[in-house]
């Protein structure tokens, strides 16, 4: 797994409160810059800096997984590298039924069984600033559609190279991308610091519509903050539905973080809403 200038991507992870979060990194940010013996190689630590990813590792597994599985549900294009390699016309249809229901069963592989059919597949997965490719071997896709055990790795052998459109975003100020495409909004987790933030408007919503006299000061006293903070906090109680329903899925928009929601300048209209937040 590299980036687009070919800088290996390491397997890494990071501890926030309790939680652990995996990330796919571009290795020269782990390993740091390197002294520079001359001109030309201190501007090709520049570049390949510039163009450094810190991936999370789920958004990434979810869209290589989908493109797999997609693979070997299309009939076609699965019906176009069996054809000439198959035995006679019934292995051929066989392989193709295979293949279609291999697709169908992924999703309830465990963890282990996943990677062991991952490291078989795949050969090389490049991302890009917008997208990802993924390089499959063609003799370990006849293999496994055989049932047959794992024979030796022939990387020089036939390739197929896959691709997916994903947009690198930057989050917040932080040194971070994230891919945006639809295996990866579809694998999504919620987003804790945005349901927390959800859960607090909704909070402070509730004690301003239990219309007991309070003013705006006296409840944000009570609440342990400031005045400033509760009224820019409970606007968030009035978010159009649709894009509640969203956040409590994990289907906002990637770029949407729990400090940008807290800051946005929110409209009253839930169209106006939408399209503020980045909302489709």
């Amino acid at each position: 797994m590299r980036d687009e200038d070919g800088i290996p991507l390491t397997p890494t992870h990071a501890n926030k409160k309790g939680r652990r979060y995996r990330y796919y990194v571009s290795h020269d940010l782990i390993a740091g810059r390197k002294n520079a013996t001359n001109d030309d190689a201190d501007s090709r630590v520049v570049r390949r800096r510039s163009t450094a990813r810190r991936i999370p590792a789920t958004d990434l597994e979810a869209i290589v997984e989908g493109r797999i599985t997609d693979l070997f549900a299309d009939a076609s294009t699965i019906d176009t590298i069996v054809a000439p390699r198959a035995r006679d016309v019934e292995e051929r249809r066989r392989l193709v039924a295979r293949a279609n229901e291999m697709a169908r069963l992924w999703p309830d592989l465990s963890s282990v069984e996943k990677i062991t059919g991952l490291q078989r597949l795949v050969q090389e997965i490049v991302v890009t600033s917008n997208a990802v490719y993924i390089t499959i071997r063609v003799d370990a896709i006849l293999a496994m559609l055989r049932g047959e055990a794992d024979s030796q790795r022939d990387d020089d052998g036939e390739t197929l190279t896959l691709s997916v459109p994903a947009t690198l975003k930057r989050v917040g100020m932080e040194m971070r991308h994230l891919i945006d495409a639809p295996e990866a909004r579809q694998n999504r987790k919620p987003d804790h610091s945005l349901l927390r933030l959800l859960a607090r408007a909704q909070k402070f919503r509730d004690l301003i519509l239990q219309g007991d006299g309070a003013s705006i000061t006296e409840l944000a006293a009570a609440s342990a903050v400031t005045p400033s903070y509760f009224t820019r906090i409970v606007r968030l109680g009035f978010l159009a539905p649709e894009i509640t329903a969203a956040i409590l899925d994990g289907r906002q928009p990637i770029e949407l973080s729990a400090l940008k929601l807290s800051l946005a300048s929110l409209p009253k209209e839930w169209s106006e809403q939408r399209r503020e937040l980045g909302f489709r």
